[in-house]
């Protein structure tokens, strides 16, 4: 097998492990306090695919990984955030609205 065919199979493999580890452990939703303090809550994986069927309008979840690894497949409804860029865009919908909360993956 080439080196950048085996390159692209880790890296597959990688992308399927992490979204099994959301999917079927749960993630956290980061929410901030009065003070400005970072608070965490649980969600469950059937709450998350609840989410994903039956969207809430001011939660969304943001897949930050690249468009390209984006277009190959994601979480339905997700949208896409790559890392790299999220900073200078959270001044676009739906980082703009402070009501909005944000499922990261």
């Amino acid at each position: 097998m080439p080196p950048g065919e085996r390159r692209f199979n880790k890296l597959a493999i990688g992308t399927i492990i992490g979204l099994s580890m959301v999917l079927f452990t749960g993630c956290y939703l980061g929410y901030v306090g009065d003070e400005g303090e970072p608070l965490e809550e649980y969600m469950d994986p059937a709450n998350l695919y609840q989410l994903t069927q039956n969207p809430e309008p001011n939660i969304f979840i943001i897949d930050v990984r690249t468009e390209a690894l984006y277009n190959s497949g994601h979480i339905p409804t997700a949208l896409n955030f790559p890392v790299a860029e999220i900073t200078s865009r959270l001044d676009e919908p739906p980082f703009d609205d402070p009501d909005n909360y944000f499922i990261l993956y």
